[in-house]
């Protein structure tokens, strides 16, 4: 099924993205005869978008690529923020320079605060005279946080030929192996963000000329690395358009 395309009025599949209706809930004191049923927390009750065929050949939306076969059919939405893009690591690395800016005038003024009222008590403390420290309220700044784009999936699994049902607790285990791995998924590019991030403000934060020496430096030490690679071949070399490819191909592996 490589290169084909599902468009969203052919099969089942797209319904995992479309809204689910909500039963309406009993207004405040409306209850049973024996009182509320208390919310589910199973998560084959809780998760959105779940869609699943009990048996795909009774089902007239489901669409095939190849013969149909006995068998379920299940499809789950993989939903996640993602924040890697050249446009989230620009905002966050200015959103982040601001938060660092700010935090550091910050810590000037509470330093100073904390040096006028150190200087008051120590004079009320001369004179004899009581002294009461006003507690002060300062502004909270806010961390900043990464634009993300929504990106969506569909993970679909089937018994196409098998003819049998997926059980209740295979489900709850692809739902929950869903749910692990797009916290897992999400963790992983906020670290990485969170990395580029400081490792692009401490490039910004380099002197231009002092930049410049160290790439020199850093270009200087990978080609005599490679000339003692090249010169420590044993076989000499045919003419210079081996030796050329033998010296870039080095290159390439540094």
């Amino acid at each position: 099924m490589v290169d084909r395309v599902l468009t969203t009025d052919c099969g089942i599949t797209h319904d995992v993205f479309k809204e689910q209706s909500q039963p309406d809930e009993p207004a405040e004191g409306e209850e049973g005869e024996e009182g509320a049923a208390p919310k589910s927390t199973d998560i084959l009750d809780t998760f959105k978008g779940l869609v699943y065929v009990k048996e795909v050949v009774r089902e007239p939306r489901m669409h095939y690529q190849k013969v149909p076969r006995l068998g379920c059919y299940m499809a789950v939405p993989l939903v996640y923020n993602s924040c890697l893009s050249d446009e989230c690591l620009e905002t966050f690395v200015q959103d982040t320079q601001a938060y660092n800016q700010a935090m550091e005038e910050h810590h000037k003024e509470v330093e100073a605060y904390e040096t006028e009222v150190t200087a008051r008590r120590e004079a009320a403390e001369a004179n004899n005279e009581p002294f009461d420290e006003e507690e002060k309220e300062w502004d909270e700044i806010a961390q900043p946080v990464p634009q993300c784009t929504e990106v969506k999936y569909v993970v679909c699994l089937d018994t196409m030929g098998q003819d049998c049902e997926l059980t209740d607790d295979k489900k709850r285990f692809v739902l929950n192996t869903l749910k692990a791995f797009t916290s897992a998924w999400e963790a992983s590019e906020n670290r990485a963000l969170r990395s580029d991030t400081e490792r692009k403000i401490n490039q910004l934060s380099l002197d231009p000329a002092a930049d410049a020496e160290l790439q020199q430096h850093i270009a200087d030490e990978l080609e005599r690395t490679i000339d003692d690679v090249v010169q420590a071949r044993e076989e000499p070399f045919v003419d210079d358009e081996e030796k050329d490819l033998s010296t870039g191909a080095h290159r390439l592996q540094l």
